[in-house]
């Protein structure tokens, strides 16, 4: 048997503060947990936010080299697609080379007349040479001026009036415009 010697009003002062107690030890227990899970909670988002950040620097980056790597192969495809363009586009073009064209200017010179200097002009459609030389007799000249003028290239040949002024050993002067039709 317990005997009670403590009055009621002391009792329930005891059992009062025990509760209090009590609570007062639960509300701290709640604090500290709720305290440590906010920390815990704010790590957790503070590394996912620094891993999420890392995330999309790495995929910006790797965006970045696979752009620049696609970059480098459209830029190679191009640069290979041009040097096989050039390699075909002789192949393509109708106007012939200045050689050719100087060839069939010198090709067509009648004896007598010796040409001392050559200039080749290139055009978007066509070309003009001047021919610079002397001629032992005008009529040469003009002959071969006649025949220049026949070829179907030429649009026009100049030929100015002191090619005609003297009759023998005649220095001349000629300016060949010639045409040619460019097909695409």
């Amino acid at each position: 048997m317990v005997i009670n010697l403590l009055p009621s009003q002391l009792e329930r002062q005891v059992l009062r503060d025990y509760y209090y107690r009590l609570g007062a030890l639960a509300s701290l227990l709640l604090a500290v947990v709720f305290g440590a899970g906010i920390i815990i909670e704010l790590t957790r988002g503070v590394s996912a936010r620094v891993q999420t950040n890392g995330w999309i620097s790495d995929q910006v980056q790797s965006t970045n080299v696979s752009e620049l790597a696609l970059r480098q192969e459209a830029i190679r495809v191009v640069a290979q697609t041009n040097r096989q363009l050039a390699t075909l586009e002789p192949l393509t073009n109708t106007q012939p080379t200045p050689s050719a064209v100087i060839n069939l200017l010198l090709d067509m010179r009648p004896t007598g007349i010796s040409v001392q200097a050559i200039n080749y002009s290139a055009r978007p459609t066509g070309a003009k040479v001047s021919l610079t030389g002397v001629a032992d007799r005008r009529s040469q000249l003009l002959a071969w001026g006649e025949a220049i003028e026949r070829l179907p290239e030429v649009s026009q040949v100049s030929s100015p009036l002191s090619n005609l002024v003297k009759d023998q050993n005649a220095a001349f002067n000629l300016e060949i415009e010639f045409g040619f039709n460019q097909s695409n």
